[in-house]
């Protein structure tokens, strides 16, 4: 077993879950489900959990920290997401950790949170985000050879404009959560002006009810098994991820490494000089985008 051990709850497409497996190509550490926990051997030296602190965090922490083992806690959003989303409190609670010494690290999932918080405590460090690229592709290989490269065109779930869409109609693949720092509003209405049809898992029941009033085209998707999102991505001619505030951001390197390209903002660090960058509050930039892929 590896030194560094990681924990969280399963959930695949959670960001937290993704940041701790990712880490584990770099061969420096293990992911373990939290509800499968069966037990840490005795040369592990590093326990990393990942997201609010839990009850059970909380006691597998007492445990550990009797056997001599350091103990941290990853917070993944950075300053501008936990602001939006209502995260302050749990970055609040996980500071508190530190200083009560019942952590002995914080991670961030960004440099810049990192760099801006050192100086409240100096074991507040930045961990990066990891993806294996060699490993992504050999998955995406084969799902390409499964479909025969056909893209397939479900229909919308706006009955009315059905009657609309060509097989030459660009399609657009905007996957991620539904919350706040995710932009959904500005990046929807760009969609309907450029009049472009959208696969989504990202649309609540409210946000449905607007993209059929403003008469968007689009098909939702709830859970995706991975081999069904890597389809989708395939099937799409571009993403969208024009976020108010994002860290690494997994869909846009998965839609890069498929050979697509993606409308984002400049939040993004790494692709802060992309070509398609778009201002997150601005409708006209972001249609301007989309009409540069279409």
């Amino acid at each position: 077993m590896k030194k560094i051990v990681t924990m969280c709850p399963g959930k695949v497409h959670n960001g937290v879950w993704r940041h701790l497996k990712e880490l584990e190509c770099t061969g420096l550490t293990q992911h373990i489900d939290l509800e499968e926990n069966a037990g840490i051997s005795d040369d592990v030296e590093w326990i990393i959990f990942g997201g609010c602190w839990t009850d059970k965090y909380d006691r597998l922490a007492r445990e550990y920290k009797k056997e001599g083992k350091k103990i941290a806690l990853l917070h993944c959003s950075p300053l501008g997401q936990t602001d939006i989303c209502r995260e302050l409190t749990h970055l609040n609670n996980a500071i508190s950790l530190i200083d009560e010494g019942r952590i002995d690290r914080l991670f961030v999932g960004e440099e810049k949170t990192a760099l801006g918080l050192k100086a409240i405590n100096k074991e507040i460090k930045f961990l990066p985000q990891c993806l294996d690229a060699e490993k992504f592709d050999l998955k995406l290989s084969a799902i390409s050879q499964e479909m025969g490269n056909k893209i397939s065109s479900p229909k919308s779930e706006n009955r009315e404009f059905d009657n609309c869409r060509t097989l030459k109609d660009m399609q657009a693949g905007l996957f991620c959560s539904s919350a706040p720092n995710k932009n959904l509003l500005n990046q929807v209405v760009a969609l309907r002006i450029a009049d472009v049809f959208v696969h989504t898992n990202a649309f609540d029941r409210e946000m449905c009810r607007f993209a059929n009033r403003i008469g968007l085209r689009y098909w939702k998707y709830g859970y995706m098994p991975e081999s069904e999102y890597y389809r989708r991505i395939l099937a799409c001619d571009f993403g969208m991820q024009v976020s108010f505030s994002e860290a690494f951001d997994y869909v846009v390197a998965e839609f890069l490494l498929a050979g697509k390209p993606v409308i984002v903002s400049e939040t993004i660090d790494w692709l802060r000089h992309y070509p398609l960058c778009a201002k997150c509050d601005n409708i006209q930039d972001i249609v301007e985008k989309i009409f540069t892929v279409t």
